[in-house]
């Protein structure tokens, strides 16, 4: 999965939103030193996903299929009884459905940066992610490109070789009832972040459905 398209994007959100990089690079040292990535990642190749985004309407109907979820949408994944085989996060959603899921057989992707130190700090030991992922790879931590927890959940899709990725709960013009504490005009930000990738990314990737 080639990623020459994503660095731009990444040098702009950098500048956009005053990432410090003495702290993404703590981040990037903690996954090192405290993630000790177990379990097998999950193969999508030649499959059709569905990924879940924290935009879902309460009682809409998550398509059947292969799922993948981002973050705050486990919760909806949970409710609707939902198992995903895989859940993207950045650590900021309910934790206790992170849990269900993972108890479930789901694999866990945590993505580490700047803001979430004190969250990768108390929860890289308990989680046992099968990957960590952060702004630039290293070392035992990858990076697949994405800012937000869903359109890292969808990269993530394509980086495991999914034939075909249709969207569920993605919507950028309101901050969904999933999306745990983010809200407010830097929610809103972000969303139009979040278009703007994978508008850029559907160009690169004919699997993705956007």
């Amino acid at each position: 999965m080639k990623l020459d398209w994503w660095w731009p994007l990444q040098a702009r959100l950098a500048r956009e939103f005053r990432h410090d990089s003495r702290r993404e690079t703590v981040a990037l040292r903690m996954l090192q030193r405290m993630a000790h990535p177990s379990g097998e990642l999950p193969r999508f190749t030649g499959r059709s996903v569905v990924v879940a985004g924290a935009g879902l309407r309460p009682n809409e109907v998550i398509p059947s299929g292969l799922l993948v979820a981002a973050d705050g949408a486990v919760r909806a994944c949970r409710e609707q009884q939902r198992l995903p085989v895989l859940v993207v996060s950045d650590l900021d959603g309910y934790r206790d459905d992170l849990r269900w899921a993972i108890s479930g057989g789901a694999a866990l992707v945590v993505h580490g940066h700047g803001d979430n130190l004190a969250a990768l700090g108390e929860w890289l030991p308990r989680l046992q992610p099968v990957a960590v992922t952060a702004t630039r790879p290293a070392p035992g931590v990858k990076c697949w490109g994405g800012f937000t927890d869903g359109d890292r959940a969808v990269l993530a899709a394509l980086r495991f070789g999914a034939h075909r990725v249709q969207l569920a709960g993605f919507r950028f013009d309101f901050v969904g009832p999933y999306s745990g504490r983010s809200r407010g005009r830097l929610k809103q930000q972000k969303l139009a972040w979040a278009q703007r990738i994978l508008s850029a990314a559907a160009r690169h990737y004919p699997a993705l459905e956007f």
